[in-house]
Parts: structure tokens; sequence; C-alpha cells
């Protein structure tokens, strides 16, 4: 049996991952393949990184952008556009959109999506359907109407003659517009 005692540093791996000073020390069993005792170099590694894993949230890799911030780092082929089109506080949590024949856009908001890092809350109803609607013709939504809520993690839209379907977990929902008013009248399984 081999014992190995590494003082793992930043200078010495060179990534914002391992800020701190990690002591590993494990025990390899010398007659194991190559391949495995670097999976379990690699594993033990892991286990021992979760302070450094969770210090590194606070050096903020990600700042948060503005939505306009945010557009600027996009890279696109020379010829494209992008445009921004919606943003907070109009949609929240956004994960799937599409446009009907009107040109409104219908957007799937998972408002309950790990809301924390247990995933407490999963299971509240705050999804959302919403449909944006661009009243002047600039290319920019302009107001938001409430289509459906009170989802469990919605994840799916598809606009069909009779109305719209909505995935909600394990769910497809057929829902219906009946008065015009842009929310939804009927939610049938």
């Amino acid at each position: 049996m081999i014992f190995l005692s590494t003082d793992i540093r930043a200078e010495h791996l060179r990534t914002p991952i391992y800020r701190s000073t990690s002591i590993v020390t494990c025990a390899l069993i010398s007659k194991l393949n190559p391949t495995i005792k670097v999976c379990l170099w690699i594993l033990l590694m892991c286990a021992g990184c979760k302070e450094t894993i969770l210090d590194s949230r606070d050096s903020n890799p990600s700042p948060e952008l503005t939505p306009e911030q945010e557009l600027e780092t996009f890279v696109i082929e020379p010829g494209l556009k992008i445009q921004l089109v919606a943003s907070e506080p109009m949609v929240q949590d956004p994960v799937v959109m599409t446009f009907d024949e009107d040109g409104r856009l219908w957007v799937v908001e998972m408002r309950g999506f790990m809301p924390d890092i247990d995933g407490k809350g999963e299971k509240d109803r705050i999804g959302r359907v919403s449909i944006l609607n661009d009243v002047n013709n600039d290319g920019v939504m302009d107001s938001a109407t409430l289509y459906m809520d009170s989802l469990i993690l919605p994840r799916a839209i598809a606009i069909v003659a009779q109305g719209a379907l909505i995935v909600e977990n394990a769910a497809l929902w057929l829902t219906q517009d009946l008065n015009g008013d842009d929310r939804a009248d009927t939610k049938i399984l």
C-alpha cells in the first residue's frame, strides 16, 4: 500500500477553483490499473474541494450584467443582427418561447427551478406562461399578459389550432382562451 499526502495550492494547479490550501491524503493500492488510480485521485480531489468550490463563487467569475451589457457579449456571424426583444421584469426565468400567427411571443417561465442548492421550493406553484405583445411594431415587446399561472416547473409549449399545449412536470395540458382575453379558461389533461 502506498500513502500519498499532497499539499495542493493555487500556484500548483493554476486554476481558480482551488483557491485555498487543501490537503489530500489517500491510500492507493499499487496493483491498480493506472486509469483507476487517476480516477480515484480525481474523485478524492473533488471530495476535498467542496469548500474551495463554494469559496470561488465569492470572486464572482460571472458577474450580473444588464440585458444591454449581455447583448454585447454575443458573437454572431457577419451580416446577422441580434436584438433584445424582452427582459426582466417583463419575463422571469424563461425556458422556452414560441411565436403565434399574430406575432405574439409566448414565454414559459420556470420560476421555481432550483431556488436554492437543495432545490427547496421546486414543487411550489409559481411557474407561468406569459404572452408578450409588440404594440408599436418596433420589434421590442411592450406588454405582457399572464396566460396561465400556478404551474409547477412548466417546460414546453406548442400553439395548436385548439389553443396551447403546455407541459408541466409529467402532465400535458390542452389550454384554451374561450373569451379572447389572452388568459387560459380551460386546462384539460
